[in-house]
């Protein structure tokens, strides 16, 4: 699994070739990581069809924008939403889209997919991975497959992508609060992220950070009189 920071420059050079978008000061950073599609043996088959949704009771509590989460609504049209159980058909929309409430949407349009689950790992560093393998409404003839992974512990998020192709629909992908504010959006489109690895995690507040370097320069203070004592 993917836990560890990026560096910045290439958060940032994601967020050029990528099209990353936020909405006020996102709580969260995307980044781009291996593609790494996870093997889907011994999955439970969730719903399937042409605008369906799912209610499940997730494997483990998920933190998300700051609420637990033990349950999720998953759309056959490439979404799951912790607050919302409409399908959402038919059009994508960019982050922060309301009709989808709290959210995590890897590729959210107007597919007829197979939707299933897996969950893999050991307690305390689970990972959920949501899969959908189908095509675009009305472009059979162009099949997709694609996975959404709930990280335990870290509570981040990985998208990853394998063959996925819609051209007659608007495409949305990311993540959104319940009220849409510190929204992530990528700006996908079909020629950049097939074959393509997203990493979201979540940003430590301020305060957090403040108490990070207060504790990191105790340790300092402390070891310098150590020394000095010796």
């Amino acid at each position: 699994m993917h836990t560890i920071a990026k560096p910045l420059a290439l958060v940032a050079t994601f967020a050029l070739s990528m099209g990353m978008s936020s909405a006020h000061a996102a709580p969260y950073t995307a980044s781009s990581i291996a593609n790494n599609v996870r093997d889907m043996g011994g999955v439970v088959a969730l719903t399937s069809g042409d605008d369906k949704s799912v209610a499940v009771t997730l494997p483990f509590a998920f933190n998300f924008y700051g609420t637990d989460y033990r349950t999720a609504y998953i759309s056959t049209n490439g979404f799951l939403s912790f607050t919302i159980s409409d399908a959402a058909c038919c059009n994508g929309q960019s982050f922060p889209g309301a009709r989808i409430g709290a959210a995590v949407a890897p590729a959210w349009t107007d597919w007829v997919a197979a939707v299933s689950s897996k969950t893999t790992g050991a307690v305390g560093t689970q990972e959920y991975v949501v899969s959908w393998t189908g095509a675009e409404f009305g472009n059979g003839a162009n099949p997709a497959n694609f996975q959404a992974i709930l990280h335990e512990g870290s509570n981040n998020i990985e998208f990853q992508y394998g063959k996925t192709f819609a051209s007659g629909h608007v495409l949305g992908s990311g993540i959104q609060s319940a009220n849409g504010a510190g929204a992530v959006g990528l700006n996908l489109s079909t020629s950049n992220f097939s074959g393509r690895g997203v990493l979201i995690s979540a940003v430590p507040e301020a305060d957090t950070y403040a108490m990070l370097l207060a504790g990191l320069g105790l340790i300092g203070v402390v070891g310098r009189r150590r020394r000095a004592a010796v």
